[in-house]
């Protein structure tokens, strides 16, 4: 990976894991809006979180999360993470899915509250006694949007949305897989995981404690050597 794209990562990272920075200029991010559901529908009885909403909260079935430029859904019993959807100059201004689902691999379900956060662009949700995740995404037309870290590790599921595919990978790689639907380019990035195994259309990846699977698009994906 070139200089440029890890210090992409490593910004993008940053942006994630400390108290969030302002938005970013230009509109390139805006700020998302969560809905603790009992299905996939958004309702009038759903418990809604805006921005600068940080606490504990009982989970319902789901969280939708809704934004100007990214939206998806969370099985608040699995954190599988169902239709993420990009739309932004970068997909040409149309809705891409870019995953039908990222599905964590472990037997039972998680337990007990959810810590949420959702502050200007950010959205972080954590659940979990025994197995633990967590989710942390950015409502923005590109870069490091995505990122799922368990703990203790296990397994993960990629499945790609429809137009979309992976190039080949290495099983026992530890970099980025990258993927496109021929206008949007992006990436798997990995940190202290390795490719377990990959299809056209979806990679298992091994997430050790400690590790996380993060999703780059856009320039940043261009910039560490994945074109559309």
């Amino acid at each position: 990976m070139g200089v440029a794209a890890t210090v992409s990562l490593l910004l993008g990272y940053a942006l994630l894991t400390a108290e969030p920075a302002e938005a970013a200029k230009g509109g390139t991010c805006a700020s998302f809006t969560a809905y603790n559901s009992a299905d996939r529908a958004v309702s009038p009885d759903d418990e809604q979180f805006t921005p600068e909403t940080k606490q504990t909260v009982t989970p319902r079935n789901f969280m939708l999360v809704r934004g100007t430029y990214v939206s998806f859904d969370v099985n608040l019993s699995t954190f599988e993470v169902l239709d993420y959807t990009l739309e932004s100059p970068s997909t040409g201004g149309v809705p891409a899915e870019i995953f039908e689902r990222k599905t964590p691999l472990f037997a039972g379900t998680l337990t007990g509250p959810m810590d949420l956060r959702v502050v200007r662009e950010h959205i972080r949700m954590e659940r979990g006694t025994g197995q633990n995740l967590k989710i942390q995404a950015k409502d923005c037309q590109e870069g490091g949007l995505f990122q799922h870290e368990p703990e203790p590790g296990l397994s993960y599921e990629h499945v790609l949305g429809a137009g979309f595919t992976y190039e080949p990978g290495t099983p026992g790689q530890d970099g980025p897989l990258c993927f496109t639907n021929g206008v949007l380019p992006g990436y798997d990035s990995p940190e202290l995981a390795i490719l377990v195994s990959n299809t056209a259309t979806t990679a298992t990846w091994s997430v050790p404690a400690g590790g996380r699977m993060g999703m780059v698009v856009g320039e940043d994906a261009v910039e560490g050597g994945c074109n559309p």
